[in-house]
């Protein structure tokens, strides 16, 4: 089972306070100074310009809880 006592290995200490760790702003400029600005995207996940595509909305419910403008209603008719 290969056990080891605690102290024989290097522990990486994910929620200490290490001001050894670079800002994640300061790599991702360093990164597109090096390589150019099209290197990175957030949040585009491989997507470059406009899709040839879009989502079919005809099936889409209605936003009742976030919109005012499509509010449910009741009649007591």
């Amino acid at each position: 089972m290969e056990l080891t006592s605690r102290g024989e290995h290097a522990s990486l200490d994910v929620f200490g306070d290490s001001d050894a760790t670079p800002a994640p702003g300061a790599v991702m400029d360093k990164i597109a100074g090096k390589f150019g600005e099209e290197v990175l995207g957030l949040l585009v996940a491989g997507l470059r310009g406009r899709r040839g595509w879009t989502m079919k909305r005809d099936m889409v419910s209605p936003r009742a809880t976030t919109h005012w403008d499509e509010l449910a209603t009741v009649n007591t008719t």
